[in-house]
């Protein structure tokens, strides 16, 4: 039992130390293009955040709410957590584009340097 329970901590542990809880992505994919994923988590999918907006909601009426927060309202009335980026981190999304767009663009330069020659 203590065994079991001693390894059930690591894991959470481990899960807290290397996904990012808000999008569920594993810190080596934020290795892999560069970025770092200790700011990720602090800036971008702060988890108090997201606490700090579910009570910023719950002290708002309806009437006072903008299109934002009666949106998101609404989907947390009805148990709907799709407004939650899960599986999308928009930091490696862009990271990912640009070093497409670098790679795109340097392989057009060099088909046109060899067509010119």
């Amino acid at each position: 039992m203590l065994r079991s329970l001693v390894g059930s901590e690591m894991c959470i542990r481990d899960s807290t130390e290397n996904v990012c809880f808000v999008c569920s992505k594993d810190k080596w994919e934020f290795f892999r293009t560069g970025l770092s994923f200790q700011e990720h988590k602090a800036t971008y999918h702060n988890l108090w955040d997201y606490v700090f907006w579910l009570l910023y909601l719950r002290t708002r009426g309806p009437k006072d709410m903008v299109g934002l927060e009666s949106y998101v309202n609404r989907l947390v009335q009805n148990n709907d957590l799709s407004w939650i980026p899960n599986s999308r981190a928009l930091s490696l999304e862009e990271t990912r584009k640009n070093k497409y767009e670098s790679l795109s663009g340097l392989l057009r330069l060099k088909t046109e340097d060899i067509a010119s020659q």
